[in-house]
Protein backbone atom coordinates (compact mmCIF):
# COMPACT_ATOMS: atom_id res chain seq x y z
CA UNK A 1 0.00 0.00 0.00
CA UNK A 2 1.08 3.58 -0.54
CA UNK A 3 0.13 6.94 0.90
CA UNK A 4 -2.10 7.61 -2.09
CA UNK A 5 -5.83 8.08 -1.80
CA UNK A 6 -6.91 7.05 1.68
CA UNK A 7 -10.04 5.30 0.40
CA UNK A 8 -8.02 3.11 -1.99
CA UNK A 9 -5.43 2.43 0.71
CA UNK A 10 -8.21 1.39 3.11
CA UNK A 11 -9.70 -0.95 0.51
CA UNK A 12 -6.30 -2.53 -0.09
CA UNK A 13 -5.66 -2.95 3.63
CA UNK A 14 -9.10 -4.43 4.25
CA UNK A 15 -8.78 -6.81 1.29
CA UNK A 16 -5.32 -7.96 2.39
CA UNK A 17 -6.62 -8.58 5.94
CA UNK A 18 -9.70 -10.48 4.78
CA UNK A 19 -7.45 -12.54 2.49
CA UNK A 20 -5.39 -13.41 5.58
CA UNK A 21 -2.17 -11.95 4.16
CA UNK A 22 0.50 -12.27 6.82
CA UNK A 23 2.78 -9.57 5.40
CA UNK A 24 1.20 -6.19 4.74
CA UNK A 25 3.48 -3.21 4.12
CA UNK A 26 2.73 0.49 3.96
CA UNK A 27 4.96 2.67 1.77
CA UNK A 28 5.13 6.28 2.96
CA UNK A 29 6.71 8.97 0.76
CA UNK A 30 6.85 12.53 2.18
CA UNK A 31 5.20 15.12 -0.07
CA UNK A 32 8.58 16.72 -0.88
CA UNK A 33 9.76 13.54 -2.62
CA UNK A 34 6.55 12.36 -4.29
CA UNK A 35 7.57 13.73 -7.71
CA UNK A 36 10.66 11.52 -7.81
CA UNK A 37 10.37 8.23 -9.72
CA UNK A 38 10.24 5.29 -7.27
CA UNK A 39 13.41 3.72 -8.64
CA UNK A 40 15.31 6.98 -8.03
CA UNK A 41 14.26 7.46 -4.40
CA UNK A 42 17.02 7.41 -1.84
CA UNK A 43 16.66 5.33 1.30
CA UNK A 44 16.11 8.38 3.49
CA UNK A 45 13.33 9.70 1.20
CA UNK A 46 10.73 7.05 2.01
CA UNK A 47 9.63 4.69 4.80
CA UNK A 48 8.18 1.19 4.70
CA UNK A 49 6.07 0.17 7.69
CA UNK A 50 4.88 -3.33 8.52
CA UNK A 51 1.12 -3.42 9.20
CA UNK A 52 -0.60 -6.00 11.36
CA UNK A 53 -3.68 -7.61 9.76
CA UNK A 54 -7.02 -6.53 11.18
CA UNK A 55 -7.80 -8.42 14.37
CA UNK A 56 -11.26 -9.88 15.15
CA UNK A 57 -12.60 -9.13 11.68
CA UNK A 58 -15.89 -10.85 12.54
CA UNK A 59 -16.68 -8.11 15.07
CA UNK A 60 -16.27 -5.22 12.63
CA UNK A 61 -19.68 -5.68 10.99
CA UNK A 62 -21.31 -5.78 14.41
CA UNK A 63 -19.52 -2.68 15.66
CA UNK A 64 -20.57 -0.61 12.63
CA UNK A 65 -24.11 -2.10 12.71
CA UNK A 66 -23.83 -3.51 9.21
CA UNK A 67 -24.92 -6.91 10.46
CA UNK A 68 -28.10 -5.56 12.04
CA UNK A 69 -29.13 -4.20 8.63
CA UNK A 70 -28.31 -7.57 7.09
CA UNK A 71 -30.53 -9.52 9.50
CA UNK A 72 -33.41 -7.09 9.45
CA UNK A 73 -33.42 -7.09 5.66
CA UNK A 74 -33.44 -10.89 5.54
CA UNK A 75 -36.40 -11.11 7.92
CA UNK A 76 -38.27 -8.25 6.24
CA UNK A 77 -37.79 -9.81 2.80
CA UNK A 78 -38.92 -13.22 4.08
CA UNK A 79 -42.07 -11.88 5.70
CA UNK A 80 -42.86 -9.63 2.76
CA UNK A 81 -42.34 -12.39 0.20
CA UNK A 82 -44.63 -14.83 1.99
CA UNK A 83 -47.06 -12.41 3.64
CA UNK A 84 -49.95 -13.76 1.57
CA UNK A 85 -49.39 -17.36 2.70
CA UNK A 86 -48.64 -16.61 6.36
CA UNK A 87 -52.33 -16.12 6.89
CA UNK A 88 -54.85 -16.45 9.66
CA UNK A 89 -56.01 -19.56 7.87
CA UNK A 90 -52.86 -21.23 9.16
CA UNK A 91 -52.80 -19.09 12.33
CA UNK A 92 -49.35 -17.71 11.53
CA UNK A 93 -49.70 -14.12 12.70
CA UNK A 94 -47.23 -12.08 10.68
CA UNK A 95 -47.22 -9.14 13.10
CA UNK A 96 -46.23 -11.40 16.00
CA UNK A 97 -43.44 -12.93 13.97
CA UNK A 98 -42.15 -9.54 12.94
CA UNK A 99 -42.19 -8.18 16.51
CA UNK A 100 -40.49 -11.23 18.02
CA UNK A 101 -37.84 -11.39 15.30
CA UNK A 102 -37.05 -7.69 15.71
CA UNK A 103 -36.75 -8.18 19.47
CA UNK A 104 -34.39 -11.14 19.01
CA UNK A 105 -32.14 -9.03 16.76
CA UNK A 106 -32.19 -6.24 19.32
CA UNK A 107 -31.11 -8.65 22.06
CA UNK A 108 -28.34 -10.01 19.83
CA UNK A 109 -26.85 -6.59 19.16
CA UNK A 110 -27.26 -5.56 22.79
CA UNK A 111 -25.14 -8.60 23.70
CA UNK A 112 -28.13 -10.05 25.56
CA UNK A 113 -27.43 -13.47 24.11
CA UNK A 114 -29.47 -15.51 26.59
CA UNK A 115 -32.59 -13.43 25.90
CA UNK A 116 -31.97 -13.69 22.15
CA UNK A 117 -31.70 -17.49 22.24
CA UNK A 118 -34.73 -17.85 24.52
CA UNK A 119 -36.89 -15.66 22.28
CA UNK A 120 -35.84 -17.52 19.13
CA UNK A 121 -36.64 -20.76 20.97
CA UNK A 122 -40.10 -19.39 21.78
CA UNK A 123 -40.62 -18.49 18.11
CA UNK A 124 -39.65 -22.04 17.12
CA UNK A 125 -41.95 -23.53 19.76
CA UNK A 126 -44.90 -21.49 18.54
CA UNK A 127 -44.04 -22.28 14.93
CA UNK A 128 -43.84 -26.03 15.55
CA UNK A 129 -47.24 -26.17 17.21
CA UNK A 130 -49.00 -24.32 14.40
CA UNK A 131 -47.08 -26.12 11.68
CA UNK A 132 -47.97 -29.55 13.09
CA UNK A 133 -51.66 -28.66 12.96
CA UNK A 134 -51.32 -27.23 9.46
CA UNK A 135 -49.66 -30.42 8.21
CA UNK A 136 -52.44 -32.49 9.80
CA UNK A 137 -55.17 -30.34 8.26
CA UNK A 138 -53.61 -30.43 4.81
CA UNK A 139 -52.91 -34.16 4.79
CA UNK A 140 -56.44 -34.86 6.07
CA UNK A 141 -55.02 -37.65 8.23
CA UNK A 142 -53.33 -37.86 11.60
CA UNK A 143 -49.83 -37.86 10.16
CA UNK A 144 -48.60 -35.86 13.12
CA UNK A 145 -50.26 -36.52 16.46
CA UNK A 146 -50.31 -34.60 19.71
CA UNK A 147 -49.39 -31.30 18.10
CA UNK A 148 -50.66 -29.37 21.12
CA UNK A 149 -47.36 -29.73 22.95
CA UNK A 150 -44.00 -28.51 21.67
CA UNK A 151 -42.13 -31.68 22.64
CA UNK A 152 -44.79 -33.86 21.10
CA UNK A 153 -44.77 -31.96 17.82
CA UNK A 154 -40.97 -32.16 17.69
CA UNK A 155 -41.13 -35.90 18.23
CA UNK A 156 -43.80 -36.17 15.56
CA UNK A 157 -41.65 -34.36 13.02
CA UNK A 158 -38.81 -36.67 14.03
CA UNK A 159 -40.98 -39.65 13.14
CA UNK A 160 -42.49 -38.35 9.90
CA UNK A 161 -39.61 -36.63 8.11
CA UNK A 162 -36.97 -39.40 8.36
CA UNK A 163 -39.54 -41.89 7.03
CA UNK A 164 -40.23 -39.52 4.15
CA UNK A 165 -36.50 -39.17 3.46
CA UNK A 166 -36.22 -42.97 3.26
CA UNK A 167 -39.08 -43.15 0.76
CA UNK A 168 -37.40 -40.52 -1.38
CA UNK A 169 -34.09 -42.40 -1.31
CA UNK A 170 -35.87 -45.60 -2.33
CA UNK A 171 -37.70 -43.78 -5.16
CA UNK A 172 -41.05 -44.81 -3.71
CA UNK A 173 -44.17 -43.07 -4.94
CA UNK A 174 -45.21 -40.22 -2.67
CA UNK A 175 -48.71 -39.15 -1.74
CA UNK A 176 -49.69 -35.52 -2.29
CA UNK A 177 -49.17 -34.52 1.31
CA UNK A 178 -45.76 -36.23 1.30
CA UNK A 179 -44.76 -34.35 -1.83
CA UNK A 180 -45.54 -31.13 0.01
CA UNK A 181 -43.63 -32.30 3.09
CA UNK A 182 -40.44 -32.47 1.01
CA UNK A 183 -40.20 -28.73 1.64
CA UNK A 184 -39.72 -29.49 5.34
CA UNK A 185 -36.99 -32.12 5.08
CA UNK A 186 -34.40 -31.61 7.86
CA UNK A 187 -36.37 -29.05 9.89
CA UNK A 188 -36.75 -31.63 12.67
CA UNK A 189 -32.99 -31.42 13.21
CA UNK A 190 -33.06 -27.61 13.12
CA UNK A 191 -35.89 -27.55 15.68
CA UNK A 192 -33.90 -29.93 17.88
CA UNK A 193 -30.84 -27.70 17.70
CA UNK A 194 -32.76 -24.53 18.62
CA UNK A 195 -34.63 -26.33 21.41
CA UNK A 196 -31.37 -27.60 22.93
CA UNK A 197 -29.77 -24.17 22.85
CA UNK A 198 -32.86 -22.67 24.41
CA UNK A 199 -32.80 -25.25 27.22
CA UNK A 200 -29.13 -24.60 27.91
CA UNK A 201 -29.62 -20.84 27.94
CA UNK A 202 -32.41 -21.18 30.51
CA UNK A 203 -30.05 -22.65 33.11
CA UNK A 204 -26.93 -21.21 34.80
CA UNK A 205 -24.46 -23.01 32.58
CA UNK A 206 -21.27 -21.32 31.42
CA UNK A 207 -21.62 -22.52 27.82
CA UNK A 208 -24.03 -22.31 24.88
CA UNK A 209 -24.86 -18.69 25.60
CA UNK A 210 -22.29 -16.44 23.95
CA UNK A 211 -22.26 -14.46 20.69
CA UNK A 212 -21.36 -17.41 18.46
CA UNK A 213 -24.15 -19.53 19.99
CA UNK A 214 -26.66 -16.74 19.55
CA UNK A 215 -25.62 -16.24 15.92
CA UNK A 216 -25.93 -19.95 15.23
CA UNK A 217 -29.51 -20.00 16.55
CA UNK A 218 -30.32 -16.81 14.63
CA UNK A 219 -29.05 -18.26 11.33
CA UNK A 220 -30.88 -21.55 11.88
CA UNK A 221 -34.11 -19.69 12.62
CA UNK A 222 -33.78 -17.97 9.23
CA UNK A 223 -33.36 -21.38 7.59
CA UNK A 224 -36.34 -22.80 9.50
CA UNK A 225 -38.66 -19.91 8.64
CA UNK A 226 -37.66 -20.04 4.99
CA UNK A 227 -38.50 -23.76 4.77
CA UNK A 228 -41.80 -23.39 6.62
CA UNK A 229 -42.91 -20.47 4.45
CA UNK A 230 -41.99 -22.42 1.30
CA UNK A 231 -44.20 -25.26 2.53
CA UNK A 232 -47.12 -22.92 3.20
CA UNK A 233 -46.68 -21.37 -0.25
CA UNK A 234 -46.73 -24.83 -1.83
CA UNK A 235 -49.89 -26.07 -0.12
CA UNK A 236 -51.70 -22.80 -0.82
Amino acid sequence: MTNGRKLIASYLYGTASLSRCKQIFYLYIPKAFQQISPQNLLQNQYNIFTCLPLDQIDLISQNIYFEIIFYREIFDNLLDKYKDVISKKHKFEILNFKTNLEDSIRHYFSEEYIQCIQLLGQITEDLSKKLAKTVNDYSKSKVIANYKEFQDSINSFRNVLPNLANKIREDEELEDYEDALKKLISIDKIMDLIREFRNFSSHPYDFNRDRSDSKLVLDNTIYLLNKVFQYLDFIN
